[in-house]
């Protein structure tokens, strides 16, 4: 989908520049899919709300080293998964599977995705871990806690033992998403925790003997797992109830656009001076779904490679892997006006200064609220102009 918008020309005779005349600039805009990267994201999910399905999520478990000494004496240990919402239609049980991840698996927190994920279905797990309630402590906060056997856990500490990889699955719900905190949360993460004895030596006297005396005491350790991701899978182009002449953007889709602008046609000479540079878009909240309050926050970036093949890009794009490598970015915020403007001054400048090459810009979601957030914005196709994308270029000469 293309657009043709016109460039504007400010007040700059206080900079005693001659202001050129108006010109048109094509833009074109080009929307496509990728499998969602959301392994740095706060939460972890289960669940489905209608649009997204998150059939599963995978932790992998951390170090175990403090608990590789053989004076260690575990008492009992669980798996504590701490929930973000509280109220909940029904009581579900979970089912925690795990297995060996073994060198033949792939796994990571920033690559693993509904794109690539088969290997999952072949996986025989060697057990798996049940919790039929949620837990409720003193200060409000829902878990839910996995009992765990001290057995399989010193079994995961052998030295030679391999990382474990451990399966949460969406329980029966209404049509409801849970959310969990994450490793990247900062408080709150995913645990196993550990009882244990600690055992004290002292000497005391009785009866004017020195007697060596044992005291035990009961602590917890707290080992947060090294890494998790949910599964997305995300509603799809392909899969209809998108307009094809708008775009969109969306975290947990994975939907972006590329822009390409030619800008050869404005004819701006080369002594000219860029005193501004503005991308202008407008959402259409009607077909954007926004469930949470907050701020959306886009980010344009300059293209480094050229684009092998543009058909890959044709609606309704869905690329495997984003390889598009991006220089130098500016991040803006969609306001109350659902208006968003990026001034790309010092993107467009080093295109015209020869310092980067014209390859095109992608547009992509900086942040927003939810990953379930999908922000629709118009395109010139739209039959009120006054909504349409625009380039507006502010140059003069000396």
């Amino acid at each position: 989908m293309s657009c043709i918008e016109n460039s504007f020309p400010t007040d700059i005779s206080d900079l005693h520049l001659d202001l050129l005349d108006t010109v048109t600039v094509d833009i074109e805009l080009s929307p496509y899919q990728t499998p969602p990267e959301i392994g740095s994201n706060r939460y972890l999910y289960v669940g489905s709300n209608g649009d997204f399905t998150i059939s599963r999520t995978v932790l992998k478990v951390g170090s175990l080293t403090a608990i590789q000494d053989s004076t260690f004496e575990m008492i009992d240990s669980r798996i504590e998964l701490t929930l973000v919402d509280t109220v909940l239609d029904i009581q579900p049980s979970f089912i925690l599977s795990y297995f060996a991840m073994d060198s033949t698996i792939e796994f990571s927190e920033s690559g693993t995705n509904f794109d690539n994920d088969d290997w999952l279905d072949e996986i025989v797990f060697d057990g798996q871990f049940t919790a039929d309630s949620l837990s409720l402590d003193t200060s409000g906060i829902y878990t839910v806690e996995f009992p765990v056997d001290t057995s399989v856990v010193m079994e995961w500490a052998d030295t030679s033992a391999d990382p474990q990889l451990l399966v949460l699955e969406a329980p029966a719900l209404n049509s409801e998403v849970l959310q969990f905190y994450s490793t990247e949360n900062g408080s709150l993460e995913p645990a196993l925790i550990i009882s244990y004895s600690d055992s004290v030596t002292v000497t005391v006297t009785i009866d004017s003997m020195e007697v060596d005396t044992l005291i035990l005491d009961t602590l917890e350790l707290v080992l947060e797992m090294s890494s998790d991701v949910s599964i997305v899978e995300p509603p799809l182009f392909a899969g209809g109830g998108f307009d094809s002449t708008q775009i969109y953007f969306s975290n947990g889709a994975g939907m972006k656009a590329l822009m390409n602008v030619d800008l050869d046609s404005l004819n701006v000479p080369e002594e000219a001076v860029i005193l501004k540079a503005k991308l202008v878009l407008y959402s259409d909240s009607t077909n954007s779904n926004w469930e949470e309050d907050g701020t959306f926050n886009m980010k344009i970036a300059t293209l480094e490679d050229s684009i092998a093949n543009e058909d890959d890009f044709i609606w309704p794009a869905f690329i495997s892997e984003d390889s598009l490598g991006t220089g130098t970015l500016k991040v803006s915020s969609l306001d109350s006006t659902d208006m968003l403007v990026h001034r790309i001054d010092r993107l467009i400048e080093t295109i015209f200064l020869g310092v980067e090459d014209n390859l095109g810009f992608k547009l992509e979601t900086s942040s927003a609220p939810s990953i379930f957030n999908i922000v629709a914005f118009h395109t010139s196709d739209n039959p009120d102009s006054a909504l349409h994308p625009r380039l507006e270029i502010y140059y003069g000469v000396p």
